[in-house]
């Protein structure tokens, strides 16, 4: 399945590349699973959902199409939470469910 919306939005000078899914409420946000895997790790899964809802996911910093900063704390977890924030306020989505496997770390930081 191809994104009805690929884009990317700059976060503090970082790029970060996110895609849209379907329509549909409530909307569904995949983070990584992990910061070396990009988001095309739930392709198996994204056709399926996006028949009823609209699904976000987005690159981690450090693969795919997102940026690859050298300081290393550009890639501690509130910059990973703060990461999906953004897509969602990018994608003018203001509510969603998070589904993760490892990457539920976003759900699980407080934000």
């Amino acid at each position: 399945m191809y994104p009805d919306q690929e884009a990317s939005l700059d976060r503090a000078g970082i790029r970060v590349r996110w895609e849209s899914y379907g329509r549909g409420d409530p909307a569904i946000l995949f983070p990584p699973t992990w910061s070396i895997i990009h988001s095309r790790c739930w392709k198996q899964q994204i056709p399926d959902f996006a028949r009823r809802h609209r699904v976000l996911t987005f690159d981690p910093r450090g693969n795919g199409g997102s940026d690859r900063p050298g300081d290393p704390a550009a890639y501690g977890e509130d910059e990973f939470a703060a990461d999906g924030l953004a897509v969602m306020d990018a994608a003018g989505v203001e509510q969603a469910v998070v589904v993760g496997l490892s990457g539920c770390r976003l759900a699980l930081s407080g934000h």
